[in-house]
């Protein structure tokens, strides 16, 4: 099922144990890591004041622009 749910992603959140990255390389899995923890935090601060969560096609966007553009700075 882990398998699956990583299909086009680099990251699964597992019930009951956390949270599973990958990439093509360490560091870019440290990346991907590091997004995922702060979109955790940023979920768990947003709820009692009720935000509302970002769009699903912007969050598409937000990740296309990131894995075509920013991600190549890094390297």
């Amino acid at each position: 099922a882990v398998v699956r749910a990583l299909k086009g992603r680099n990251a699964v959140l597992v019930k009951g144990i956390g949270a599973l990255c990958c990439a093509g390389s360490e560091y870019d899995a440290a990346a991907v890591e590091m997004v995922l923890d702060k979109g955790c935090r940023a979920e768990l601060s947003a709820r009692p004041g009720g935000a509302r969560p970002i769009a699903p096609a912007e969050c598409a966007l937000m990740r296309y622009i990131y894995l075509k553009k920013y991600s190549k700075l890094a390297k």
